[in-house]
Formats: C-alpha cells, sequence, structure tokens
C-alpha cells in the first residue's frame, strides 16, 4: 500500500502460476481509500504474461492528505495435466 503516492509515480506489478500450473484468467483493481483520490490513478497496463498477469498504473496527481493507493493484482492458474 502506498501512503499519499506522488505525482509520476508508476506502479509495476507481476504475478506468475506456480510450476506446474497454467494461467486461465487474471486482473487488477486500484483501490483509493478517499474517494476524490480515484480520477488520480490511471492504469496503464494489465494483461497476460508467458507465466502470469502484469500491471502498471501511475498516479496522475497527488493523492490527498492521509490517501492511499493499493493496487490488487489477482490470478487464476490451473494444474496443467499430461
Amino acid at each position: 500500500m502506498l501512503v499519499r503516492p506522488q505525482l509520476g509515480e508508476v506502479v509495476s506489478l507481476e504475478l506468475d502460476c506456480d510450476p506446474g500450473f497454467t494461467l486461465i484468467s487474471g486482473g487488477t483493481e486500484n483501490l483509493v481509500a478517499n474517494p476524490q483520490d480515484v480520477p488520480r490513478v490511471h492504469m496503464l497496463d494489465s494483461g497476460p504474461t508467458a507465466l502470469g498477469w502484469h500491471t502498471s498504473a501511475t498516479v496522475t496527481q497527488q493523492f490527498s492528505n492521509g490517501g492511499t493507493l493499493e493496487i490488487v493484482l489477482t490470478i487464476r492458474c490451473a494444474e496443467v495435466t499430461s
């Protein structure tokens, strides 16, 4: 969780499936504590990688005092069967 992220800050995350598993789906969500900060963060990209999912977001305006940004990245993987 970032506390009052600054203008221009870029946050990138990547999450991979465990060995022996393959990606089925994934997604991301930007969570802010103060509703006024919702338009101050912009998702740059989000999508599958060879082994999982990635996302990047940037702060377009400094967050309000006490404002926080949490980026939640979720993937669903399935065991590979022969």
